[in-house]
């Protein structure tokens, strides 16, 4: 189709249907990297849900997503190897599910004060701050 959106060049955009977690799973093992992810639906830390989707970022890359449970719910920006993690705001978006993400039996613990330090040593393998 048409990219509706001005200026990305058509050949920048496409629109895949389907599971976004089952994609970006696939994606991951093909070693596929984004600049920029984000997220409009709320991420449920008993899964590997962010895991997955900031994995998906080029390690000089940025994210914006929302994550928690439905009433504890937080929008993050992340970038340049986690080492710039800020909460934006706290939310209360819908929650994201995919039977490729099924509840973990160990689960992220989501503090929102924990949460940079999680990301920085789950997904870049750093820990503290620059």
């Amino acid at each position: 189709g048409v990219c509706p959106f001005v200026p990305f060049p058509s050949e920048s955009f496409s629109l895949i249907g389907g599971d976004a977690f089952e994609r970006l799973a696939a994606w991951g093992r093909e070693g596929t990297r984004f600049d920029v992810v984000y997220s409009g639906c709320s991420m449920n830390p008993s899964t590997d849900q962010l895991l997955l989707f900031l994995r998906s970022m080029k390690p000089d890359g940025g994210a914006v997503f929302n994550v928690g449970n439905p009433g504890q719910q937080a929008m993050y920006f992340v970038a340049d190897g986690g080492r710039v993690c800020h909460e934006l705001l706290r939310v209360n978006f819908m929650m994201c599910v995919s039977p490729s993400t099924p509840r973990l039996k160990d689960g992220m613990q989501w503090l929102p004060g924990q949460l940079c330090e999680w990301i920085r040593a789950s997904v870049f393998g750093t820990v503290g701050r620059s």
